[in-house]
């Protein structure tokens, strides 16, 4: 298992694809993505699942988004581990699988 804090997609992505290498499962905190780009998650490691919940929902649903980006939690599991698993809660601040 490993952690970790992105600080945003773009400036932790390369460590979170190295960390899917060497982990079953990763919990990442601050992707800072917004709900229609959750999926980037998913998409950057073949061998884990991603399920993840972004922090900004209402606020971009509501209005524009001002200021920088925040939040967003999310997990990858390894795939050969997911065979019975579904997601139970997903809110921006926990996901229960």
């Amino acid at each position: 298992m490993a952690s970790l804090n992105m600080h945003g997609f773009k400036q932790g992505e390369q460590f979170l694809s190295e960390l899917c290498d060497n982990a079953d499962v990763v919990f990442v905190q601050e992707h800072w993505l917004q709900p229609h780009d959750c999926a980037k998650l998913n998409s950057l490691c073949d061998t884990h699942i991603s399920f993840s919940a972004s922090s900004m929902t209402d606020i971009v649903q509501s209005s524009i988004l001002r200021g920088r980006p925040f939040g967003g939690i999310g997990m990858l599991i390894k795939k050969h581990l997911t065979v019975n698993m579904k997601c139970l809660v997903s809110t921006d601040r926990c996901i229960v699988v």
